[in-house]
């Protein structure tokens, strides 16, 4: 009986199931060789051990080998990208502490609304940089627009942000009193401006 491997068919078995098998083997080939003399006796491998020992051996040390290997390809990305991702996340939360006025007035026109979502100025430059910090993003990606001059785009609040404020009522009231000054300011403005006319 002839057992041929194609090493090209080995490549293409999807990581996870090669990953099994290679466990499989490493598990049995493991078990065989460091099974107790007495207990390999009545499981009748005494023999089997003795005269194939050094394939086992080579085998062992090979899928033990395949799987620290494919475990540090998977594992260290995963921690390197959840550690950057973390270490993001609290930079991004300390700038959600250190925000100006109108920046959390914007946030805040967010947050009190019951879906978080709302719609701002697209040509307002504080508006571009608290979406490019990723404090909150477009909610599409089509959407009609009455006024040419001065368009307005939906955008919703990044979830991080809305947990960060819930967990935070200081930090939440303090974006309150911003969005109730700026609110005041536009209101004075907006009579200025119907007095002139």
């Amino acid at each position: 009986m002839a057992v041929s491997v194609n090493v090209a068919d080995v490549l293409k078995i999807p990581v996870k199931r090669l990953l099994v098998v290679v466990t499989s083997l490493a598990i049995g080939t493991g078990l065989i060789l460091f099974l107790p003399s007495g207990l390999a006796e009545k499981l009748y491998i005494e023999a089997f051990r003795e005269s194939f020992g050094f394939v086992l051996g080579i085998v062992f040390i090979t899928t033990i080998s395949i799987i620290v290997v494919t475990i540090l390809f998977v594992v260290i990305p995963y921690v390197y990208k959840r550690g950057k991702f973390n270490r993001g996340l609290k930079k991004r939360k300390e700038q959600l502490d250190n925000l100006n006025d109108y920046q959390m007035f914007l946030v805040y026109s967010l947050y009190k609304e019951l879906n978080h979502t709302g719609k701002l100025p697209i040509y307002d430059g504080e508006v571009i940089r608290m979406e490019q910090g990723l404090f909150f993003s477009k909610a599409t990606h089509q959407y009609a627009i009455a006024d040419m001059l001065n368009p307005i785009w939906p955008y919703m609040l990044q979830p991080w942000v809305t947990d960060y404020l819930d967990s935070n009522p200081e930090l939440s009231e303090k974006y309150k009193r911003a969005f109730e000054r700026i609110e005041r300011k536009k209101q004075e403005k907006e009579r200025n401006q119907e007095r002139w006319y």
